[in-house]
Formats: structure tokens, sequence, C-alpha cells
């Protein structure tokens, strides 16, 4: 037994290192040829510190990324009192997709400060290949020891080590980074999500990240992908994965703030034989399918509560919608120079970061000196969660008389939640020109002119006649046999034919005049766009549930929901939340029954993740399709008693 044991392992070892030599020279020689197929392109270089908040005691580190190159010198690191530096190596990273081959180099850098307090790190720059390329500046603040980091990385598990002295450091764990605040209903809070894993525990699935409860709303980036990068803490090497969240009380109370998310790792060294050397590497873990036993890790963040507060009443400015962060307004107007009458288009943006979702921007009204029509908005975000851009609103404004001298300011307020107070803001007016009078159908005072002209040449054509009268005599015709010579135009058949035409223009007057009506009634094209929304979204929400997508039927639900009770033309109908839409059907308690369940039902299938069958998922399209009939009905009883 022993020898059947020992010779195998004598002859299998240097196979397997030969393996290793013959897979390395591989990759090696695949790197080299590609390197001559490169396309060429501008280097750019780009530095990152990771993370940017540490405590006295732990490190970061500095990552400098030279993409366009394969190889490229490491810039020079400034000496920086109170931090020191020290090179890690590089790495280097080559794509190939569709036969284009992208390429970038990458040189960490450890920091390790000697001293609390913020060190600035000044712009890099390098020379590759000709080209001056150069990053910006950046800065590591280090605090005290007792203090809390926002990225806290090395994670310690409560678990001890087998001499009972140390805590173990958990290999991998989740920590939660959001603001040490009192949080308001209705504010977009961004958060952090950091799953850091230790290095040689390899992790093949991860699921979606969730809260506990159903206090908050969680929005999450349209890719879905997180950020990662690596972390050097007291000599170990980590894998940060970084989830961008952002996250929406719903009602005010103190709540967890706990998020969780299952993971399936697999963990070195458990149920693999270990052959030392150069075989141990986790990379060869990675490349060779090993890595032990495969194990699902439910992970949950540090237990913390949050306070949600409601927004105050007591100075809320009369122009506050609901947004809620920090914003700048801004107004233009084009052209500045009209006549009156003539229509000036008005732009008004409002960007920062907040909920961009329940903003609306105030628009003007139409008045003794200006007539306006409804405006247009579109939002631009700048990150992925749509809490950072600017909202645009452009409206055709029209001045109706001379006397209008600027587009009036357009106010604007919003919460901001880290001074705990209201902001109003203001636009500035814009200085308009008024040139002559307002104009007029073309032609209008000739057309009289030549009516006044026409009436006096007949006037005096009748005078001539009567000075001059002169007549033919009358034809003598004797009378014959009677002959019916009845003209066609006189037979009563072709008189009632005659009526078709004039029915058929009378219909297509009535028919057109009701349609520039209707077109120009702003109401109307509202009711039309809403049924044009409900009707979308009733078909998405069909397709999901034939496609078994329980998160996209209870989305495209509430959405139908919502454009079904949406009123407010100047209110985007998926901002409303339930309070609100249950408030617009409250004289009826069985339709606010059953919006609460339906929109409630959807907001909590956001959260969770949770999926239905088909069956669940018919019976609950049942139920909307139910719904949006006895709205409809609702709506269309309204309707006929106010006529």
């Amino acid at each position: 037994m022993s020898a059947r044991t020992t010779a195998p392992r004598a002859r299998r070892l240097p196979i397997v290192r030969t393996a290793t030599v013959l897979a390395t020279a591989l990759l090696a020689a695949l790197l080299e040829g590609t390197a001559a197929h490169a396309a060429p392109g501008n280097a750019r270089m780009h530095a990152e510190v990771r993370p940017s908040e540490i405590q006295i005691g732990q490190s970061a580190r500095l990552v400098v990324t030279i993409s366009g190159v394969q190889n490229a010198p490491p810039p020079r690191i400034p000496a920086i009192d109170g931090l020191r530096v020290q090179g890690l190596g590089q790495t280097t990273s080559v794509q190939i997709v569709n036969g284009t081959v992208t390429a970038e180099v990458t040189h960490n850098f450890l920091l390790e400060p000697e001293r609390t307090g913020t060190f600035a790190i000044p712009a890099l720059s390098a020379q590759i290949e000709g080209e001056r390329v150069s990053t910006s500046p950046l800065s590591l603040r280090v605090l005290d020891a007792n203090a809390m980091p926002r990225n806290g990385i090395a994670p310690r598990s409560g678990a001890r080590a087998a001499d009972g002295d140390a805590p173990q450091e958990a290999p991998i764990a989740l920590r939660l980074t959001a603001p040490q605040r009192d949080l308001y209903v209705g504010e977009a809070v961004p958060v952090e999500l950091t799953l850091v894993i230790r290095e040689g525990v390899r992790v093949t699935e991860v699921t979606a990240p969730t809260f506990d409860g159903t206090a908050f709303t969680v929005s999450r980036p349209q890719d879905g992908q997180p950020r990662q990068t690596t972390e050097v803490i007291d000599g170990v090497r980590w894998v940060v994965a970084t989830f961008p969240l952002a996250i929406t009380p719903v009602s005010a109370g103190t709540y967890p703030l706990v998020a969780k998310m299952e993971v399936s790792a697999y963990v070195p060294g458990s149920g693999r034989r270990r052959f030392g050397g150069v075989m141990d590497d986790p990379l060869f873990d990675s490349f060779f399918g090993g890595g032990g036993a495969q194990r699902k890790v439910p992970l949950a963040t540090e237990a913390r509560s949050a306070r949600v507060l409601s927004l105050p009443e007591q100075g809320r400015p009369a122009s506050f919608t609901g947004a809620i962060g920090q914003f700048a307004a801004e107004a233009s107007a084009t052209p500045t120079r009209v006549v009156v009458g003539d229509p000036v288009t008005l732009t008004v943006k409002i960007s920062g970061k907040g909920n961009f979702d329940r903003l609306s921007i105030p628009v003007m009204e139409s008045g003794a000196d200006w007539k306006t029509y409804p405006a247009n908005s579109r939002f631009e975000p700048t990150d992925a969660l749509g809490t950072s851009g600017r909202k645009i609103a452009e409206q055709a404004v029209v001045p109706q008389n001379a006397k209008v001298a600027a587009v009036p300011a357009r106010p604007f307020s919003f919460f901001d939640p880290d001074q705990r107070r209201y902001v109003e803001l203001s636009t500035q007016p814009i200085a308009l020109t008024i040139e002559g009078a307002p104009r007029g159908p073309a032609g209008s005072a000739p057309a009289a002119a030549t009516a006044r002209d026409a009436t006096a040449a007949g006037d005096g054509a009748r005078g001539d006649a009567d000075d001059e009268q002169w007549e033919l005599a009358p034809n003598q015709i004797a009378p014959g046999v009677p002959v019916d010579t009845a003209p066609v135009v006189t037979r009563p058949w072709f008189l009632w034919l005659q009526l078709l035409p004039l029915l058929l223009l009378a219909t297509g007057t009535w028919w057109a005049r009701r349609r520039d009506r209707l077109e120009a009634d702003p109401q109307h094209r509202r009711r039309i766009a809403a049924r044009r929304r409900v009707d979308e979204a009733t078909a998405a929400m069909q397709r999901a549930a034939a496609a078994g997508d329980t998160t996209g039927f209870f989305a495209a639900a509430r959405r139908a929901v919502q454009a079904r009770l949406a009123r407010d033309p100047d209110r985007e109908a998926e901002s409303l939340t339930l309070s609100e839409l249950e408030a617009l059907v409250a004289e009826r308690t069985d339709l606010r029954d059953e919006v609460r369940a339906i929109v409630g039902r959807a907001d909590a299938i956001a959260y969770s993740a949770e999926r239905m069958a088909g069956a669940d998922l018919k019976g609950w399209q049942q139920r909307v399709t139910g719904l949006l009939a006895a709205l409809d009905s609702t709506a269309g009883r309204n309707e006929r008693r106010k006529a």
C-alpha cells in the first residue's frame, strides 16, 4: 500500500511541473504574438488611491494604469512627508475582441502613513512612446484609530484562532458605507456595498444585494456590475468588489439598515492535495480548475439602524415640489429680440445631486403678458444611479404686448439634508427686446382698399348705365307643340343628389374642426399620452408574465397604475408614491385597497427579487387588468358628471 501511494507521486510531479512550464510558455507566446497586432492608439494614464480614507496603522494602494501600451516604466513618485511609498510591481492586461487588441499596464504602490492627516499626492507624469501623459492630483486621508473610515477594508470576524488569543480574519465579509446622519422620506441616498474577499478564496457566484424590511426602495446601476479592485492590508491581499446603490426611505421611523448577500466560493486547501512549491500558488487553482470544496456563504453587514424623518413643514417654500439634495438653477431664452406674438424658447436647467425622479422644474403660466405652452423635460444623468446630473425643461412662451421687457425669474427650492433646511433659488431675469407691432394677416389692408375701390367702381358703372339706358328688343317666338323640355337640374332626383357632397363637406368640416380643437386642448393630449403609457405598460406586463419575469411584471404593473391615476401635468407619473396613489382614489375603498395591494407588492418585489410561478403571475395580471378597467369606469363617470 505504501509503495502504491508514494511511487505515483514521484512519477507525476515532474509531469505536472512540465505542464505548468508549458502552459506558462504558451501564455507568454500568445501575449508576445498579439503584441505585433495590437492596434496603435494614444496612451492614457489614470491614477487612483484605494481606499482614499483609512485609519492610522492601515495602508492604502496607489494604482497607476497606463492604457494603450503593453510596456511602460513606472512613473516617479515624489517624496511626501509622513507617507512611505513602496513599489509592489506591475501587471499587464491584453484583451482581443473581434481582432482588436487593447492593452494596459498597471503599476501598484503601497502607501503607509506615519501620522494622521490629509496627504496630497501631486499629478504624476510620464513620457510614453514620445507622448507626455499625466494624471490628476490625488489625496489620502488618514484618520485616528478610533474614527470610522468611509471604506473600511480589513474585516474581522468573531471567531478565535486555534490558540484562543487573537481573532481570525474572515475570508469573505460584507461592508455597507452609508451617511452617518438622519435620512429623510423621499431622499435618494447613495450607498456603497463592499464585498471583500481574502486572496486565495475563489468566488463563483454572487446574488443581488437586498436590504432587510420594506422601509427602503433600492436602485441599482443598469449594468449591475461591481467595481473590482485589490487592497493590501498588513501584507495580506484582498479583492474588493464595490456595488454602488441608492436607497430611498419610504416612511418615517427608525429602521434597521442591514444589507444581505449570498456568495458561492471555493476555499483553497479544502478537499485538495497540496504538492508544495509552485503548484501551491492560488493562480494555478483557478487556471487548472482546483480550489477545494464549494460552499454557499450567507453574508450580512453589521447591524445598524437609520432614523428616517419627514420633511419639516416649518419654512417650506411655496415653490417646493419634493426635491431633496443639493442643486443649482439657471435659465436661458432664445431668441431675445422678437416681435409681439413671436415665440421664445425658455430653457431652465437644474443640476446637482439628489432625487431627480421627484424634481419638478417650475414652468411659466399664461397671463395678461404671456401665453405659454406645455414644457418638455428630459434628464441627463452623470452617474450610473441617476442621483447626479441635470434636468432640463424647454417651454415655448409668447409675449402678448410690447411692454414685456424680460422673461421673469423662475423660482426653485429644495431641501438640503446635510444642512437640514430648505434652500430657495431663483434664476436671473432674461432681458428681451420687443420690436415693432404684432404681425397681422398679410395683405389685409390692401384687400380692404381693393374692396372699397371695387365698390366705388360698381357705383360708377351703375350711374353710367342709368345715364345710357338701352336694351335689345325681345324675340317674337310663335308657340308650337308642347314638349317636356325641363332641364335635368330641375328634376327632384338630381336635387337630392346634390345634397350628398354638401353633407360630406359639412361632415368633413366638422371633423377637421373637432380634430384641431382636440389637438389644441392640453388635457386631451395628456389623456391620449396617459392612455398610450397605460397600453405600453400593460403590453410589457403581459410579456413579462409570459416570460416568467416577476420583477419586470410588477414594475410594469406599477407603471400602468401610476400612468392611469396621474392627473398633474407637471408631475411625472412614475414619481407618484403609494400614499399619493391611494389619495387619488380615496372615495372608493375597494379601489384604494386594490391599489395598495398591487403597488405595495411591486415595491416588495423590487427589494427582495422574489420569483413567482407562471400561474401566480397570471392571477396578478387579472387583478391589475380588473383594477385598470375599474379606474377607467370611475374616470368616465366623473367626466360625464362634470359635463
